[in-house]
């Protein structure tokens, strides 16, 4: 398809040109053009030979030698180009979850305290966008859920797809209250354990600053999460040796991994970390050669005017054979 930048001042342009040809062409005074072209001597008794219908029609011709060309002249000038389609091949690169089922997503779980230490220091805040960051990092075919905690449950949000659900809740947490693992560790399994019948693979975050209440009674249920193969990936906020020691026992028991971040605000950096490690234990990445249809625009200003050089030498012999003139 030929493509010319401004189609009315081609088309203006183009009509200037061809009426000032055809004016000089066949208007202009014969003395006028008597000074403008040279002809030897002889020419005039040589030509009187000519009969007056070759005379028009040779004449004929040099008037279209030379609109042609400067239709040529004038097209290159309003540089047009030609609309071309091509098909590219792409090596892509892509992130595939593996999943035994088509109908559930991989679920994860996870498990934020907001007891009242969270409150300090911004932790919380830095929680929320830490969390946000975790979910974005997942891809399609994770769902997640999310439980907030202190001493006893704050929000139960079930597993779900819809990332913009998430949101709201993180957004909405508040700190406060004490620090105790049973219930969170119990809601979750109670959420995983249909996951875990159909051998679909399942994983809890758990992200805190401090040390729980109920130790003993937490620890009984984390024998469950192993047998049912659900790991449990713990991430311990701050510098407290025993707290972050309760976090490795929760990650050895279960088959999961434990990450710390001694300062607050390294948080969001571990929670990408940890979710890197549950991508890594479901997600492949696949290459994929695709067709694509790529469509550019090619200038032929060159071809036109090597054309327009072409003729203009046709009209210099046309003229330099029958009137012994240069143009």
């Amino acid at each position: 398809m030929l493509i010319y930048n401004d189609y009315l001042e081609y088309i203006i342009k183009l009509a200037l040109v061809f009426i000032i040809i055809c004016i000089l062409h066949r208007l202009i005074p014969k003395f006028i053009r008597s000074m403008l072209i040279f002809r030897h001597p002889l020419i005039y008794i040589i030509s009187k030979g000519f009969k007056s219908s070759r005379k028009r029609a040779l004449s004929t011709l040099s008037l279209l030698l030379k609109l042609f060309i400067a239709f040529l002249v004038i097209s290159a000038h309003t540089s047009p180009t030609i609309e071309r389609t091509e098909l590219i091949r792409k090596v892509v690169e892509k992130d595939v979850v593996l999943r035994m089922d088509k109908v559930f997503g991989v679920p994860v779980i996870v498990l934020l305290d907001v007891s009242g230490s969270m409150a300090k220091d911004e932790k919380l805040r830095i929680a929320k966008e830490a969390i946000r960051k975790f979910i974005d990092e997942l891809p399609l075919g994770f769902d997640i859920g999310l439980i907030a905690f202190n001493e006893a449950l704050v929000v139960v949000q079930p597993i779900t797809s819809e990332r913009n659900k998430l949101y709201r809740v993180v957004e909405e947490l508040e700190a406060g209250g004490g620090t105790a693992f049973y219930p969170p560790l119990k809601a979750a399994l109670d959420l995983l354990k249909p996951y875990a019948k159909l051998k679909l693979k399942a994983f809890v975050v758990l992200a805190t600053d401090g040390i729980p209440s109920d130790r003993m009674e937490y620890r009984r249920i984390l024998t469950e999460y192993r047998q049912l193969n659900i790991p449990i990936h713990t991430v311990f906020v701050g510098r407290d040796p025993i707290g972050r020691e309760e976090t490795v026992y929760i990650a050895n028991s279960t088959g999961g991994r434990q990450y710390t971040a001694f300062d607050v605000e390294k948080l969001p950096e571990v929670m990408l970390q940890v979710a890197e490690e549950v991508k890594h234990e479901v997600v492949t990445r696949v290459t994929i050669e695709v067709e694509e249809e790529v469509k550019y625009e090619e200038p032929i200003y060159e071809p036109l005017l090597s054309i327009a050089l072409l003729a203009l030498i046709v009209l210099w012999l046309l003229n330099k054979a029958i009137y012994k003139t240069v143009f």
